[in-house]
């Protein structure tokens, strides 16, 4: 297949593919926000007093209570498991930018990438089976 030429100007833009490390980092910043927007949904419905009805009738169907499990489970795991990185990330900046074998090393971050959606899936399909 050919391919088309690109305006000098424009010849950049084409090296900028988005990278696994960046998107499980983003990823992480809008469990984030999802997270307080629930919470605060359920500061809402509990402030009106209608919490214990909403409980009630999520639990009468079979199928609302896992599928609420794991809207929560989720994110909650992913956040988790991301801040245990960034938390890894800011350890190893302190003095080590200079060896090999820190986990700062791009096919090391992406590993930890790797490793931070595996263990949320693994940890919120727990949370659901078992909780």
């Amino acid at each position: 297949m050919r391919t088309l030429l690109i305006s000098f100007h424009l010849s950049p833009l084409r090296s900028l593919s988005p990278q696994p490390q960046a998107l499980t980092s983003i990823v992480n910043r809008v469990t984030g926000v999802a997270l307080t927007g629930g919470w605060a949904a359920v500061g809402a419905l509990a402030a009106t007093g209608d919490l214990p009805a909403v409980v009630d009738a999520a639990a009468s169907t079979a199928w609302v209570a896992p599928a609420f499990k794991g809207a929560l489970a989720l994110p909650l795991s992913y956040h988790f498991w991301g801040g245990v990185r960034h938390l890894a990330w800011d350890h190893a900046r302190l003095g080590q930018q200079n060896r090999h074998d820190s986990i700062l090393e791009k096919e090391t971050i992406g590993r930890g990438s790797a490793a931070v959606v595996g263990l949320s899936l693994a940890t919120a399909a727990a949370a659901v089976a078992f909780l």
